[in-house]
């Protein structure tokens, strides 16, 4: 049997980064890996994700940007409310302020890269990570995909963005989304225009 040593540590060293990017071809891939902690949106995770989308923005060879998990189980459970909590109780609000404004400054940067940046939600997308989706210049879903702006179920009013996506969903669906916190599928996302396709065997990157 041979071993491909290269390969192996390759894998070892991807394991232990919150994010990692490759190109294939001109697709710059970004794709989280804390999926063991659903990629929920921790301040390491948001440096890491910021600094991945704009070493592809501004890499020449890249011209279209990819933007997913990296075991393709779980897009992102959003914002980190046990940190919020941690901070809190601590009476850190001024870090709770900086938090906040780190997710936004996320949200604002994938928004307004120069590139296309397709964004694939496998599993959950919730909150803040379901506007991270949103976002995005082309969001896509799978048929396992759903997205809940669930902040409501903990006291919060949607942020990161979500009101505006909310608001643009036909009728008074997007009110629904935000009082109840409810999930809908990907094939439903798509169908209200709140992502633009659903893709049915989606690729994996190792």
């Amino acid at each position: 049997m041979i071993i491909n040593d290269s390969l192996i540590k390759t894998k070892a060293r991807k394991q232990l980064l919150n994010v990692y990017g490759q190109l294939d071809g001109n697709l710059g891939v970004v794709q989280m890996n804390r999926e063991h902690r659903f990629n929920t949106l921790s301040p390491n995770l948001i440096e890491n994700i910021s600094r991945g989308v704009e070493t592809m923005d501004n890499d020449h060879i890249a011209t279209t940007i990819y933007l997913g998990s990296a075991e393709s189980e779980h897009f992102s459970n959003g914002t980190d409310f046990r940190t919020i909590a941690h901070m809190k109780k601590e009476d850190n609000f001024g870090r709770i302020q900086e938090y906040l404004q780190q997710l936004y400054k996320l949200q604002t940067k994938i928004a307004s890269v120069n590139k296309p940046l397709i964004a694939l939600a496998n599993g959950h997308a919730l909150n803040s990570g379901a506007a991270l989706l949103a976002a995005a210049g082309h969001p896509l879903t799978t048929l396992d995909t759903k997205i809940a702006f669930n902040e409501v179920t903990f006291g919060f009013v949607p942020h990161s963005g979500a009101t505006f996506y909310l608001s643009r969903m036909p009728g008074e669906f997007g009110t629904f989304m935000a009082l109840t916190g409810l999930p809908i599928h990907g094939t439903d996302a798509a169908r209200i225009s709140l992502t633009k396709g659903i893709v049915h065997d989606p690729v994996e990157y190792s």
